[in-house]
């Protein structure tokens, strides 16, 4: 064996010792503990043993702590048109061991040991027949569809509409309710136009929005509201979360340390509780804070590894210091007794001259935000100001009146012209008469012009173009999201290849030469879809940090 050899296998052997030693126990990462067939896990149960999870392929359960799983009766269950079953929400109730579960294609109940699944409601009334949410008190559930609030009697299984003080989704015209809540004896609401408290003397819902961020498209997307010890409101929402401490229902926002999207977003999907501690589950990752008063929130998300690198995370549920996370490569348990557990998780990441090396690369190179809002521009996609331009046009339109002009004659006058035009003459003198060389002509006694102006009152209420624009508006929304997508795919695999050099650097000329072509390969579809400015904007920094070193 070669003395260089030697020294390789000695270096392995004792990165992976100190690897080892320094490895995170299970306080310091989460862990996968299962991963359905369909991967997304989207909402979380627990009753003792048992811990179920609602996937988009039905609902599975595990009745000694995750170590083995079946499905909780899917047979049982109708799919929706697809042929699958999303199962967006789970409520137990402990005290009647039973299980509630909102889904794609209505809502059902069940014992919770063994799986008998009865319809308690149905949504016909609109295309989309998902419930959203439920929540159950006092023999009454309450759901969360696409077609409003729903409140059903279990017993008689009677179920009328709440929308009473409801505004409809300002793109769609539903009433998207996404979750239903009770709260020191009042009913709480979120929904795609906002936050809502039930005032039960009325019998209506009333907004409370105030300090609310909304999207560009005059929605709010607030995905679920909770409260902690101290009795304050959180909102998880589209455009970051926030906290309400005062009786007015004020919201103040406080999502510092939350990764944002290319808007700067902190898009937060749910929000739980355990004793004093907060804990986020957003777009990117799972956030975790002790005291609003103490700071920015903290990433807790190492551990996770989800779709595209996106740690999106639908679902977080505590079981004393034990954390549930369903996100959408399945579903991870992190334990949280250690005293000392709260420490960023990018203090444990990548140690010694592998994170040096790999922190100096991030420095030369730009974000994923950066490269997301490049490949925007370079699409050149109208924006929500553009389609907001484009629909006042369109109404502004339908003010100008339609100008026709009309010029008509009537009545008639008939003149003989030039009639010795019908008579020639010859060289021999003889005259002949032609009557079909005589001119007349005709000219109209009456002329007269008119001119008249058309308003279309109908468009003022109903323009077929403005119905156009949404449509684009909506095609646009998924084009954006494609490009997005694919461009965090493409980032996340180029940087992952090059975390692999790093950690494990080619032994030879082939695979070092291999590796050089898959990350130029990336690179070239992360300059396609930038126009370049991907290499540019890198060669561009490390020629400043060489004058900088130099300097």
């Amino acid at each position: 064996m070669s003395l260089n050899k030697l020294n390789l296998i000695i270096l392995v052997v004792f990165l992976c010792f100190a690897f080892s030693s320094s490895a995170v126990n299970a306080s310091e990462k989460w862990e996968l503990l299962y991963k359905p067939k369909q991967r997304i896990v989207k909402s979380i149960g627990l009753h003792g043993d048992y811990i179920f999870i609602g996937t988009t392929n039905g609902i599975y359960v595990s009745s000694d702590k995750g170590k083995t799983w079946d499905d909780f009766g899917n047979s049982l269950l109708p799919k929706d048109l697809n042929g699958t079953l999303n199962v967006n929400w789970i409520y137990i109730d402990s005290s009647l061991k039973t299980i509630y579960i909102a889904t794609s294609v209505g809502a059902f109940s069940s014992d919770l040991i063994k799986p008998t699944w009865t319809r308690i409601f149905e949504l016909s009334k609109t295309e989309d027949s998902s419930v959203n949410s439920i929540f159950v008190n006092d023999n009454e559930a309450y759901l969360g569809t696409q077609d409003g609030a729903w409140k059903c009697d279990l017993e008689t299984l009677n179920c009328i509409r709440m929308n009473q003080g409801l505004h409809p989704d300002p793109v769609d015209g539903n009433f998207s309710i996404l979750s239903i809540s009770h709260y020191n004896g009042t009913l709480y609401l979120t929904s795609t136009s906002g936050v809502y408290k039930y005032d039960a003397i009325f019998d209506k819902w009333d907004p409370i929005n105030n300090g609310l961020q909304f999207l560009p498209d005059g929605r709010l997307v607030a995905n679920y509201l909770g409260v902690d010890s101290d009795r304050r409101l959180w909102l998880a929402s589209a455009t970051g979360v926030y906290f309400s401490a005062d009786e007015n229902n004020n919201w103040y926002k406080h999502d510092e340390g939350i990764s944002g999207d290319v808007d700067g977003n902190a898009i937060s999907n749910f929000i739980a509780f355990n004793n004093e501690l907060i804990c986020v589950g957003a777009q990117d990752g799972i956030y975790c804070i002790r005291d609003i008063d103490e700071g920015n929130w903290l990433d807790f998300s190492y551990g996770l590894k989800t779709k595209n690198d996106l740690k999106s995370v639908y679902w977080i549920l505590f079981d004393n210091k034990i954390a549930y996370a369903g996100t959408d490569e399945g579903l991870y348990i992190r334990d949280f007794t250690d005293e000392q557990f709260f420490i960023p998780d990018e203090t444990i990441l990548l140690k010694g001259q592998i994170e040096s090396d790999f922190a100096n690369l991030e420095s030369l190179e730009p974000t994923v935000i950066e490269v997301q809002k490049k490949a925007l521009k370079f699409a050149a996609l109208p924006t929500s100001f553009d389609y907001k331009k484009y629909g006042l046009l369109a109404r502004a339109r339908n003010l100008i009146p339609r100008v026709a002009f009309d010029l008509n004659s009537t009545g008639t006058n008939t003149n003989l012209l030039e009639l010795d035009k019908g008579i020639s003459t010859d060289k021999l003198l003889n005259n002949e008469f032609d009557s079909g060389k005589t001119l007349r002509t005709q000219n109209d006694g009456r002329t007269f012009s008119q001119v008249s102006l058309l308003w279309n009152t109908n468009n003022f209420i109903y323009d077929s173009e403005i119905k156009d624009l949404l449509n684009h508006a909506r095609l646009t929304a998924n084009i954006r999201e494609n490009i997005l997508d694919d461009v965090t795919r493409i980032y996340y695999q180029r940087r992952q290849l090059q975390l692999e050099s790093f950690v494990n650097p080619p032994d030879t000329s082939p695979e070092k030469l291999n590796n050089k072509l898959e990350i130029a390969q990336l690179t070239g579809q992360l300059d396609s879809r930038t126009g370049g400015w991907f290499s540019r904007e890198v060669e561009k920094r490390k020629k400043e940090a060489g004058i900088r070193n130099n300097g």
